[in-house]
């Protein structure tokens, strides 16, 4: 079966259709945190059965049987999405990523991502950033989502496969092509699956829900970049972040690609968000803070903006200063 091109898409990426578009995508998410911030009582007044759902599966059936239940929920940009409860409990309820951090970096790529452009998300989960990018860049650009967890990994490429923008890898990047041990957690933990669960040893549930080790392929940003030449690289791999740059210093080096990181802070991380920092600055890339309208501005201080923010981790934009 061929992949299947979205008239709406076709539609909404030619001249004056690609700003009303991302107009209507900016409203809909200023909804969206509207709600979100609105807490479970709105929740459960909008949705009661969505909601009730949502609680039982989290509180009562996962700790029984530890598997998600697959259920399918349409995004605030019209793109229907399958999630596995309890991990994706947010995008069920409310369409979308509801945690702040994640309403600011989908403003960033509403405002960032142009028809044309391509995407690699490393660390794509089950493709809710994926998929909005692919809204953005129309028919005409690139999604390439990689996905190291098995399980997740199908889901990922249930949601991409009928957008034929797209591409679904089952790998991770590390600094060298092979194979390596990689960390799993049952579904409700699965988007801190990692090549290092050193940040998660302290947290209260690690001890109930430990990981499970699997052999995974990894490859390296030195061999991607240079062949799929992305606009913008989004990182999230759970304190890896570190490994994934080492092994793309000599393609970052050449390409100066824009990438969006997850960091955590010094007394959260074990050290792979620092060091990534580092290494991302040591190459001439000055790290950005984002603002409520997708506005990025140069930082120079992480824990300090993290500190006073009241956050422990946040997406910032690294871009390269000539």
């Amino acid at each position: 079966m061929k992949p299947c091109i979205f008239p709406a898409e076709m539609e909404d990426h030619t001249g004056l259709q690609t700003e009303k578009l991302k107009n209507r995508l900016i409203r809909r998410l200023a909804d969206l945190d509207r709600r979100a911030k609105a807490g479970k009582w709105t929740r459960l007044l909008l949705h009661p059965g969505r909601y009730l759902l949502a609680m039982i599966w989290q509180y009562l059936a996962f700790p029984l049987c530890r598997i998600g239940l697959p259920i399918t929920r349409k995004t605030f940009y019209d793109r229907r999405l399958k999630v596995l409860l309890p991990a994706g409990t947010d995008i069920y309820l409310l369409g979308g990523k509801s945690h702040d951090s994640e309403i600011r970096l989908a403003r960033y790529l509403i405002e960032t991502l142009s028809s044309g452009d391509r995407f690699l998300d490393i660390g794509a989960h089950y493709g809710y950033f994926s998929a909005l990018a692919s809204r953005l860049v129309g028919p005409e650009g690139k999604i390439m989502a990689i996905e190291a967890t098995p399980q997740t990994f199908a889901v990922l490429k249930a949601n991409l496969s009928r957008l034929h923008t797209a591409k679904a890898l089952p790998l991770a990047l590390a600094e060298e092509v092979g194979e390596m041990t990689f960390f799993t957690f049952p579904v409700r933990y699965s988007e801190y699956n990692t090549l290092d669960v050193t940040p998660y040893e302290e947290e209260d549930w690690y001890a109930d829900y430990p990981p499970v080790e699997v052999r995974i392929q990894t490859t390296t940003f030195d061999q991607i970049i240079p062949e799929y030449k992305p606009h913008l690289i989004k990182i999230d791999v759970e304190g890896a972040e570190n490994r994934v740059i080492k092994g793309g210093m000599q393609a970052l080096a050449a390409y100066h690609t824009p990438i969006v990181m997850e960091y955590l802070d010094a007394a959260t991380s074990g050290g792979g968000h620092q060091e990534a920092d580092a290494l991302l600055r040591s190459l001439g890339y000055q790290p950005h803070v984002i603002d409520a309208h997708g506005k990025i501005s140069p930082t120079e201080a992480i824990e300090t903006y993290l500190m006073e923010s009241g956050l422990s981790s946040d997406n910032l934009v690294y871009l390269f200063q000539s």
